[in-house]
């Protein structure tokens, strides 16, 4: 129910679950490394080897869902599509996902020794997802008991794809399970920067900014834009692939199956020939998209990085000037700049 009483009562029910795996509502905790990884860096001018570990993730607040939600909700047009939505970070306190990042190194001039929590702080998360799901009569009605929390068994009731040689459909129109729509946004969305020991000061001055109102717009739009492209990535042919394949093996792994086979070991496929000539390439497009946004937010944080080294250099180097020389480079800078003005001009 979306009546302020079910929302309350849900949220009850999700502080429950969460306290019976974490021992804290609304709180689950993934103890232990997640990455540790050793990374050597050589760009503009930074060298050195880094070690980076993440780890101790805490997911908090999930006992914080407002109104809308609904899941597997028939539309009254369309009973096999159904409508699933659902809003997290509502009230007071955000949802957030938070880690334990380690960063030491040492480096040409440079020595790194840093340990934060870098978190993810979002208020009114929304997900929507419109889902076709096209069971079929018989397999549904004549379902046992015994196989009721098998899920390979419930996928084995949905329509089965034709698939050709490449495991890809041959018939374009949605049948059997399809993700047609997904959309996700969040109305405010906060990065936050805890240090423990931070031996570098850029890292204090990203976190007073991040904190700012102009910080949280910045982090707000890259969230939504981020979200957006995962919205596109799952909504495309690579996932739908797997739906779909998901789905034909489903019937050969449940046991209460006419096409049961308990020594199967998945589905071969031939590999799909590189296309040649023009093509749909959106899918490739938006790929390169990602990892070009990722790419410039990595080469985005070492710029920022090597631009304080490079002040820092700079400053000591002016500071080992004469008074005749640094007023001879003012004059040269100044110079330069008139000159620039004049072209541009």
């Amino acid at each position: 129910s979306n009546s302020s009483g079910g929302i309350i009562e849900l949220n009850k029910v999700v502080a429950g679950i969460t306290e019976s795996f974490s021992g804290k509502a609304g709180e689950l905790f993934f103890l232990g490394d997640v990455i540790d990884k050793n990374v050597t860096i050589n760009l503009n001018g930074l060298n050195a080897a880094l070690a980076l570990s993440v780890s101790n993730v805490t997911i908090s607040n999930i006992d914080s869902l407002g109104s809308p939600i609904a899941i597997l909700q028939p539309f009254d047009s369309m009973p096999s599509s159904l409508n699933n939505s659902m809003t997290v970070g509502v009230g007071p306190d955000m949802f957030n996902v938070s880690f334990l990042l380690k960063i030491r190194g040492k480096g040409e001039e440079v020595e790194v020794d840093n340990e934060l929590v870098l978190g993810l702080s979002v208020k009114e998360m929304r997900a929507v997802a419109e889902i076709l799901l096209q069971i079929q009569e018989a397999p549904f009605l004549g379902f046992p008991i015994r196989d009721v929390t098998n899920v390979r068994c419930w996928l084995a009731t949905i329509a089965k794809p034709i698939l050709d040689k490449y495991g890809l459909r041959e018939i374009e129109e949605d049948s059997g399970m399809a993700l047609n729509e997904l959309a996700m946004n969040v109305a405010e969305a906060r990065l936050n920067i805890d240090c423990i020991e931070c031996s570098s000061p850029l890292l204090l001055e990203m976190a007073e900014k991040l904190s700012s109102r102009e910080g949280v717009e910045d982090t707000t739009k890259a969230a939504n834009d981020i979200f957006h492209y995962i919205a596109r990535f799952l909504s495309g042919n690579f996932v739908q692939n797997l739906l779909d394949r998901l789905v034909l093996s489903s019937s050969m792994m449940c046991p209460h199956s006419p096409s049961y086979n308990r020594a199967f070991a998945g589905l071969k496929y031939e590999q799909v020939p590189a296309v040649e000539g023009s093509g749909n390439l959106s899918g490739f497009l938006v790929a390169i998209i990602i990892v070009l946004v990722v790419i410039l937010a990595l080469a985005s944080a070492f710029m920022l990085v090597t631009r304080h080294i490079s002040r820092k250099r700079h400053a000591m180097w002016c500071k080992s000037l004469t008074r005749e020389q640094f007023a001879e480079l003012m004059k040269e800078q100044i110079n330069t700049k008139d000159r620039e003005i004049d072209i541009n001009n």
